[in-house]
């Protein structure tokens, strides 16, 4: 019998293999999958931030001057995005 518990990054990486192989075979479901505007690849992940009218993975939006990533908040301007020192020079 197979022990429960918290996925680790092992585990999720194999179910996300997993669901990309499903959406391989099915262009319905993909189309479904929000693509990163960072990397354009499908989101997976269990959270997906979404800034500026587009999808991000939480390691891709990240400030366009400095490049820190910008998971817990970001400032806009345009089409960019910034952490708030830079947003405020």
């Amino acid at each position: 019998m197979e022990a429960r518990g918290e996925l680790g990054p092992a585990r999720e990486s194999a179910g996300g293999d997993l669901l990309l192989a499903l959406l391989a075979r099915r262009a319905d479901l993909r189309r479904e999958i929000p693509l990163c505007a960072g990397c354009d690849q499908h989101i997976l992940d269990r959270f997906i931030l979404k800034a500026l009218d587009r999808h991000w993975h939480s390691k891709c939006l990240k400030c366009s001057d400095c490049h820190t990533p910008l998971a817990e908040r970001c400032f806009s301007r345009g089409e960019s995005v910034y952490c708030k020192d830079d947003f405020f020079k």
